[in-house]
């Protein structure tokens, strides 16, 4: 073999297209040809004498000065191939596909060469060709579509993998040409998947078929299978192009829609309900011949305009029906609610209602499109004024609360109780300017507790109405509840302010005649048995000496009239338990400690404290004792006390009341129903202007307090 001389050899170098490099086991440069500039962009003496790690990109640097070092250590003559990203000058990546070899010993390079050929074109090929391919199997699987090829000379198939994912009964399930495939599919749908079959290989033309693929679990798959001629083939050849698209969740949806929509008209029909849809823009409205025969609009024809609807509706109810379509246009609302008299025929009118909800809106917030229904409201709205009446009559209101829309509904009766005007929307906390502070909180927590558990409510609540008026109602609330959650709360109002006047004025009637009574008792009875006491005294000395056998007999009789005596004073405290002249309410609580702790066998005891002067009269003190009387039987027969504190603190501007027991507290059911005890307690509290709780005491046990104000002094 001819040896080439240096000077060739070098020509050969400088002529290669491959970059040739020649660097030192610290990654150097010691040499490279001007390749470098045609590929990288660089010349010769730019880059000689620089680290060639500098170039490499940084993904790749490690990797290849680690297989730098690896082979410096290998063998003298060793090769080793690599495909690595250098920077170019333009601040781009090349891909180069590298082979580097150990020349340390050979005298004429003493050096690591390489060779490297620009490969960028082909891997950014094979990268799109990765990525064209990964976007099918992406669009295959996400879109449950799949290709595949046939050859009907030799049944041979070319399947995708999405293919058979799809057509397969089974996971180990696999076929042999169309026959056996179109084998796999419902009988009454292999007649037009053989047809597809025939228009593709006999009449040369694309069709397709909707199939049924049982499944081994029982469902079924719905697959489009669509077959044509391959349009590029050898001459003479046959070959069919084949897709399949998995349409199941699409035939699932289009049989709900059917199902929806057939019990939709069911349900219209069966309810006596017409559908129309507004077309805001156009001002055209579509009826289906229920909603147009409701509102005596000419049938067949489907479209009307707004003055042709309005043109059947009263005069007197056309003002508040334009207004509620001007609201539910303008953003205002999304929901349209109106009742209305429309003419469905000469001279008879009927109420109907409308209930319609925005479909579509523009940017702007304005209605594009507003659809809803038409509700034959006759016979109901003729309940509704018979309801009216009945309302006026028992002076009582109703009112509903939709749970789900958050909406409260009032009745006439109700705005009449509270004397506001239909102007005013109820909202959730509409009365909480109309009840006082007391009964509003007690309102609220009534309220949250239906809502959230469904238990029913009956208070009696008290405040003013809208101009001012003191008044009381009752309040009674009851829950409609659906699949175990609350979907509806409703009641009635009634207005029991007279009632509760009646009552208040026989009670003081009653605590009046009481003491009157009790005085009578006092001062009269009591003081004839004292007089008689005093005269057996002075009898049972003239006898002990005339006749002393009769000694013990007016003895005893001298006893028994004490004891009758003491049982009058006691009835007669009882009945006027706070007097001036025996020593007021503290007086009289005392003596409640001391008979509470003789009758009830429990220790108990009164206490006093404050800064400023009792200024109550006798009737509020009345009330306070019998709220400490009641408050103490409650603690021994309810809550099982042994030991009860009564407690009076008295300041400049009020006075409280305390009951403290150390039971096991107020039954709930009592509490729930909250017994005549409490209730007479609450009411004797709010005749003072006071106000009554009862609450867990600290450490066991119950505390009732009672917060009055004193008349000024």
């Amino acid at each position: 073999m001819r040896e080439l001389p240096e000077s060739a050899l070098r020509t050969l170098v400088d002529a290669a297209l491959d970059v040739m490099a020649v660097y030192d086991v610290d990654g150097r440069i010691l040499f490279i040809n001007p390749a470098v500039e045609r590929v990288l962009g660089y010349l010769p003496e730019q880059v000689i004498g620089r680290p060639v790690g500098d170039y490499f990109h940084p993904e790749d640097r490690d990797r290849a000065l680690g297989r730098l070092r690896e082979i410096a250590a290998d063998a003298p003559g060793s090769e080793r191939p690599a495909t690595y990203r250098l920077r170019a000058s333009d601040g781009s990546y090349r891909h180069l596909e590298a082979l580097t070899g150990n020349r340390l010993d050979d005298p004429a390079i003493r050096g690591i060469f390489m060779v490297a050929r620009d490969v960028t074109d082909r891997i950014l090929a094979e990268q799109e060709r990765a990525a064209t391919t990964e976007r099918r199997r992406f669009t295959a699987r996400v879109a449950r579509i799949g290709a595949w090829e046939w050859n009907p000379d030799t049944n041979e198939t070319i399947v995708e993998d999405s293919i058979r994912e799809l057509a397969r009964q089974r996971p180990d399930q696999s076929w042999q040409g169309p026959e056996e495939f179109i084998n796999r599919f419902v009988p009454a749908d292999r007649e037009d998947l053989a047809r597809i079959a025939r228009d593709a290989t006999e009449r040369n033309h694309e069709s397709g078929a909707i199939a049924r693929l049982p499944l081994s679990d029982g469902s079924v798959r719905w697959l489009y299978v669509h077959l044509g001629p391959m349009p590029s083939r050898p001459p003479g050849s046959r070959r069919v192009l084949g897709l399949i698209m998995d349409i199941t969740a699409q035939k699932q949806a289009e049989q709900r829609v059917s199902e929806h929509s057939q019990m939709l008209a069911l349900a219209t029909w069966g309810a006596g309900l017409g559908v129309w849809t507004w077309d805001v823009p156009t001002d055209r409205i579509v009826h289906d011949q229920t909603s147009a025969d409701l509102l005596g609009l000419p049938r067949g024809a489907g479209e009307y305009t707004s003055p042709e609807c309005e043109s059947q509706i009263h005069p007197d109810d056309l003002p508040e029906v334009r207004l509620r379509d001007r609201m539910i246009v303008s953003g205002e609302t999304d929901r349209l609610e109106c009742a209305y008299r429309a003419r469905r025929r000469p001279g008879a009118w009927s109420w109907v209602s409308d209930r319609g909800r925005v479909s579509e809106r523009a940017p702007d917030g304005r209605a594009l499109r507003v659809v809803g229904v038409t509700l034959d409201f006759d016979e109901t709205k003729q309940r509704e004024q018979l309801w009216e009446i009945g309302e006026r009559i028992a002076q009582i209101g109703s009112w509903e609360f939709d749970v789900g829309g958050d909406r409260f509904y009032w009745s006439d009766g109700t705005y009449r109780i509270f004397e506001l005007s239909r102007d005013f929307v109820p909202i959730p906390g509409s009365t909480r300017g109309l009840l006082s502070t007391a009964s509003q909180a007690r309102l609220q927590d009534a309220f949250e507790t239906a809502r959230g558990s469904g238990r029913s409510f009956d208070l009696e609540l008290d405040g003013h109405t809208d101009q001012g008026r003191p008044i009381w109602v009752r309040i009674l609330g009851r829950v409609e509840m659906y699949e175990g959650h609350p979907v509806r709360v409703y009641g009635i109002v009634q207005d029991v302010t007279e009632r509760r006047a009646l009552e208040s004025a026989l009670l003081e009637v009653s605590d009046r005649e009481q003491h009157r009574f009790g005085a009578e008792l006092h001062d009269g009875l009591g003081q004839e048995l004292t007089g008689i006491s005093l005269m057996l005294q002075g009898l049972s000395q003239q006898v002990e000496t005339a006749a002393p056998s009769l000694a013990d007999p007016l003895q005893r009789i001298s006893h028994l009239l004490s004891q009758a005596i003491g049982s009058a004073r006691a009835l007669a405290h009882g009945l006027a338990p706070v007097s001036t002249g025996r020593g007021g309410l503290e007086a009289a609580l005392r003596v409640l400690a001391d008979r509470s702790s003789e009758a009830f066998g429990v220790r108990a005891s009164f206490e006093s404290c404050g800064t400023g002067s009792l200024r109550l009269d006798e009737t509020a003190g009345n009330h306070l004792y019998r709220i400490a009387q009641e408050a103490v039987s409650n603690a021994v027969r309810h809550g099982r006390a042994t030991r009860v504190t009564i407690g009076l603190d008295v300041r400049p501007e009020s006075v409280t009341l305390t009951v403290a027991d150390d039971g096991r507290g107020i039954p709930p059911e009592l509490r729930e129903n909250e017994g005549l005890g409490l209730r007479s307690m609450a009411y004797r509290a709010r005749s003072l202007d006071g106000s009554v709780s009862v609450a867990p005491r600290h450490g066991g046990g119950t505390v009732v307090s009672i917060d009055c104000p004193q008349p000024l002094a």
